[in-house]
Formats: C-alpha cells, sequence, structure tokens
C-alpha cells in the first residue's frame, strides 16, 4: 500500500492527444484540467468540458457538465482501480506468505475445524507470519433474500425474515462505521454520501501510511493466537486500524445478532463453514 497521489487525469487524456494522428479525439474531463496541445493553439479544459481534437489541430470545446452521478461513479471507478493495485500487492505478500507457511509443513484447513476457527496451534503459527482469516456475510453490498432467490443455507420462512432483518441491520452498522472512519480520514462528506463502502474502505487504505496495514496484521493476529493483548481503547487507534479491527468482527457478530433471532445453535449451523465473504490476508512489515 502506497500513499494516495491526485489522479492524473491529465497524463492519461495528454497520452490519448499525443497518440492522435489520424483521426478525431473525444477528450471529457471529470477532474481537474487538462491542456489541449495542437497544432491550432492551446486549449485549456476544465472539471465538465468536452473538446473534440481534429487531425488538422482544430479544437472544439463543449460543456459537458456530467451529473453528480456521473461524477460519483467516475470517482468510484477510479478508487476501484488503485484498489486493485492495492489488493494485487497485498496478494503477492500473502502468496510469499503461503509459501512459507508450505513450507513447515502447515496445511490450509484443519481437520474436524470449521475454516473460520482455526486451531490454537495454526494461530500461533499464523501470528509468525502476520497472517489472518476472518468471514461476514457480504455486508458491503448486501440485499435480502426473496421468496424465490436461491436459499443456498436453507432457511425456512421465518428465518428467512429473520435473516434479512439481521442482516439489514448489520449492513447499516458496517455501512455507518465505515462512512464515519472515511469522513475521519478524507473529511470528504460529498463522497461519503456517494461511494460505496468498498470504494471507501479502498480510499481509507490508500490514504493510510506505506506498510501500516501491515503492521495492523502482525498485531491482529499476535492478538488472535493469545500473544497479545487488545487496545484498552480502539477508538484511539487509525481509521485503518479501526476498519481492519471491524472486518475482523463481521463473522462473529452476524452470527451473535441472528443468534437472538433464531437461537444460538440454529444461527451457528447456518453460518456452518463460513459466511459469504471469505478472507485470508497475510504479510508481516518489511524490517
Amino acid at each position: 500500500m502506497k500513499p494516495s497521489k491526485p489522479f492524473a487525469r491529465g497524463a492519461i487524456a495528454g497520452g490519448a492527444i499525443g497518440a492522435a494522428l489520424a483521426s478525431a479525439v473525444l477528450v471529457t474531463v471529470y477532474e481537474g484540467h487538462v491542456i489541449a496541445d495542437t497544432r491550432g493553439g492551446k486549449t485549456e479544459l476544465s472539471a465538465g468540458d468536452r473538446a473534440s481534437l481534429s487531425p488538422s489541430g482544430g479544437t472544439t470545446v463543449a460543456s459537458a457538465e456530467p451529473t453528480a452521478q456521473v461524477v460519483a461513479r467516475q470517482r468510484d471507478e477510479i478508487i476501484h482501480l488503485r484498489g486493485q493495485v492495492v489488493t494485487l500487492e497485498k496478494a503477492a505478500g500473502s502468496a510469499a506468505a503461503s509459501s512459507h507457511k508450505h513450507d513447515h509443513g502447515e496445511s490450509d484447513a484443519d481437520d474436524g475445524r470449521l475454516w473460520h476457527d482455526p486451531s490454537p496451534e495454526t494461530l500461533a503459527n499464523w501470528a509468525k507470519i502476520c497472517h489472518i482469516r476472518f468471514d461476514e456475510p457480504n455486508l458491503d453490498s448486501f440485499s435480502p433474500l426473496g421468496p424465490t432467490d436461491d436459499n443456498e443455507r436453507h432457511l425456512d420462512a421465518s428465518e428467512v425474515a429473520a435473516y434479512n432483518e439481521v442482516m439489514a441491520e448489520q449492513a447499516k452498522r458496517w455501512h455507518d462505521l465505515v462512512r464515519a472512519l472515511y469522513l475521519e480520514e478524507t473529511g470528504d462528506a460529498a463522497g461519503a454520501d456517494t461511494l460505496s463502502v468498498d470504494a471507501m474502505k479502498r480510499e481509507i487504505d490508500e490514504k493510510s501510511p506505506h506498510g501500516a496495514s501491515n503492521e495492523i496484521l502482525r498485531e491482529l493476529s499476535r492478538e488472535r493466537a493469545g500473544l497479545a493483548e487488545p487496545p484498552a481503547n480502539p477508538s484511539g487507534e487509525s481509521p485503518l486500524e479501526r476498519m481492519m479491527r471491524g472486518l475482523l468482527a463481521l463473522g462473529d457478530g452476524s452470527e451473535a445478532a441472528l443468534a437472538a433471532k433464531v437461537g444460538e445453535a440454529r444461527a451457528h449451523e447456518i453460518r456452518g463453514d463460513g459466511w459469504d465473504s471469505r478472507y485470508d490476508m497475510g504479510g508481516c512489515p518489511k524490517e
């Protein structure tokens, strides 16, 4: 993960302009500004402008005035692309951690144990490589189950209603937490009102110091293995750490909330080997 930098839309647009040798190029500016330098002269384009650049050097400018929804979607796409880079970097770290794990003869799963409930020995080994595992019911984009939806967890009609109620509340709590952390990290009220939960998560990650997530992974893996105590007051920790701690708690928290409706045994059975979204994260800080 690297510190966030301003997105260079101008650089991308400039590359497209430079490549226009035989056909007209349409350039739309969603953020910032771009200088269109053609044989006909230089034209400055601002956010909301759309220009047609012809091979002869002419430039025709029209105001595009994108709606707030278009701007929000573009911003979401930008953050998603940035997040893909972060995800690839983390995947490389996880692959190295997995290789290290297999070198020590440890399998990916414990025989007879649920996916989300590894043995104490496994947790102790994971702490050495700053590895954690957790699950959650896909709360980032939760939608209620309908009467004709595929019911993979074999819920009866009364349980579907309880499940929908509980998960909708869990999704709202999660959204509200991420939104608050996003505002604290960025101060961007407009983004907090338009971006998806996933986009806000990625932005929090991007704007955190380089290597911060690895430091947090080390602490969380040690705590899960019983080698360290969690902070007495997590509210004093960074937005990224509070977000990651919140992620780690979603699986058990959702099961506990469902248990209040259908009972502990049934909620545990419904969760089964893990909720729909499952995560493996690992990678120690570079010394």
